[in-house]
């Protein structure tokens, strides 16, 4: 399993020019292809981190970076995604690429349906609540800082924090009633996402 290297990464600027960033957008634009061929979610990784390292960390890589550790390590993929997003909006919105807030919040409903997609084809257990949790601590850091820019309606990312705690709900749920342990999976697209309360 390959993951961000334990040192501090610097937020990076256009990353346009630089040929990982060409074949990293060839690779994902397999997503919308009519023929719907195969991403190879390990080379958008590794794309993702070569432009880490040569680059430093923008919106654009991040974003792919999460959604494919979502793909290869599920939750625990999914947790360092969203926690690597979360202190990037946190501490370098202003200095983030690109620069454009449209394009920042277009970023980010994207994944957000992304996201959405894969999390409804994941099956959790019990063991599983921590990371839920986990997730969804990243999510609301995401949201709160959204939220004080004006722009957490528009990022979408509310849905995929109402579905994590809903399945946490339900996990929560399950322990309590469950008699044996085979008894606590429960699949993440019968986890649906309700309405919050008001």
């Amino acid at each position: 399993m390959t993951h961000l290297p334990e040192r501090h990464l610097k937020t990076g600027g256009d990353p346009r020019h630089l040929a990982e960033f060409s074949a990293l957008r060839n690779e994902m634009g397999k997503l919308h292809h009519p023929a719907r061929p195969d991403v190879d979610w390990g080379r958008v990784e590794q794309l993702c981190l070569a432009l880490f390292r040569q680059n430093g960390v923008e919106l654009q890589t991040t974003v792919d970076f999460t959604l494919a550790r979502t793909h290869i390590a599920g939750l625990a993929g999914l947790c360092e995604g969203l926690e690597l997003l979360a202190g990037l909006l946190s501490h370098q919105w202003s200095a983030l690429w690109p620069p454009q807030t449209h394009a920042r919040v277009e970023l980010l409903a994207w994944l957000s349906d992304r996201l959405q997609q894969v999390w409804r084809t994941m099956t959790l257990c019990y063991g599983d609540l921590a990371q839920v949790y986990r997730a969804e601590r990243a999510l609301e850091q995401l949201c709160t800082q959204l939220q004080t820019l004006e722009l957490k309606h528009l990022s979408k990312l509310d849905g995929v924090r109402l579905m994590l705690h809903n399945a946490a709900l339900r996990l929560e749920s399950a322990e309590t009633a469950a008699d044996t342990p085979d008894r606590l999976s429960i699949p993440v697209r019968h986890a649906g996402v309700s309405e919050p309360q008001r």
